[in-house]
């Protein structure tokens, strides 16, 4: 995600983070009596804070398998692993999934014990916000002046619902922009 920001953490926002991600992946794994079964892909490095938590402290709190992906870029040989093992979660960002979303072969992978796809890198979504068109629509027909918080709140809630909601979600915050 470029430069290294610095970022310093506590351990509390480490525990905070690994909770917020199994919160997340729990609904799917309810009932599920032996948590063992659950087999993630994880693609490395995990510097990320996203990847550490969803992927390497979550799957070690379950007990599940975490399949790392050691060289996520080379796209084919990463389809093929998918297309080798049998997953219930994976995770990524949106570069990612876009990237095997276009590679061939990724159309053959056998999803029918998939349960949890988690994704992160919203940022890059919060600055589609930032385009003049959307700046525009946004000084011309919203209440963002009286509500800044509430505004940018609403919005980032509107991009994830569009982007990784499912239909109905999607169509339904639509359908409240619209009126």
């Amino acid at each position: 995600t470029g430069l290294s920001k610095g970022a310093i953490l506590t351990h509390r926002n480490i525990i905070a983070a690994t909770l917020q991600a199994e919160a997340w992946f729990a609904p799917a794994y309810a009932g599920q009596s032996d948590m063992r079964k659950i087999h993630g892909i994880a693609a490395l490095p995990l510097y990320h804070i996203f990847a550490l938590t969803a992927n390497g402290l979550v799957f070690m709190k379950f007990g599940g398998l975490n399949h790392m992906i050691t060289n996520p870029r080379d796209m084919p040989a990463f389809v093929k692993e998918l297309q080798q093992n049998r997953f219930t979660a994976i995770t990524g960002v949106n570069t990612l999934f876009n990237g095997l979303l276009n590679t061939p072969g990724f159309d053959e992978v056998d999803f029918s014990s998939l349960k949890v796809t988690l994704g992160g890198g919203m940022a890059g979504l919060l600055l589609q916000m930032l385009h003049p068109a959307v700046l525009a629509g946004v000084w011309d027909h919203s209440d963002f002046r009286a509500d800044m918080s509430g505004r940018l709140r609403r919005t980032a809630r509107f991009i994830a619902l569009t982007t990784y909601g499912g239909p109905e979600e999607a169509a339904a915050v639509a359908a409240r922009v619209r009126g």
